[in-house]
């Protein structure tokens, strides 16, 4: 069937995010409610999946990508420079979402949630699964 989607504008709510502490230094393997807020900025930047309250190597990554897009030095760390400009990076900021995207995984997924219908034969063609 045709699904008509188009962009969407979206605003940050910063009132609906966890506050974000900026005057601290998060480490790796530390855990607390500090991190889920910074994650959620992350998440927003789709810089990571889903927000977490532990500092891992998901969250590494994300910092790691934040730094480089905003030409901050890596660490393995989030430094207070990091969390401030993280901080700046979405407050008040309004984005366009790429609905087209969204509706093209959401159908991914239904499909992949549904048992597989065809199985790859030894000579390379498809056969049907009953």
């Amino acid at each position: 069937p045709d699904i008509q989607v188009g962009n969407s504008p979206v605003s940050v709510r910063e009132d609906a995010l966890h506050a974000l502490d900026t005057s601290g230094t998060m480490y790796f393997g530390e855990v607390s409610d500090n991190i889920y807020a910074m994650t959620e900025r992350l998440q927003l930047l789709g810089l990571i999946g889903e927000p977490t309250n532990t500092f891992n190597g998901d969250v590494l990554d994300a910092v790691n990508g934040f730094c480089s897009s905003y030409d901050l030095p890596a660490a393995a760390c989030a430094s207070p420079e990091m969390l401030s400009a993280l901080s700046d990076a979405i407050s008040g900021k309004t984005y366009t979402l790429d609905m087209q995207m969204q509706s093209a995984l959401e159908i991914c997924r239904l499909a992949a949630a549904k048992p597989q219908q065809y199985s790859v034969r030894p000579d390379g063609t498809w056969k049907r699964n009953s």
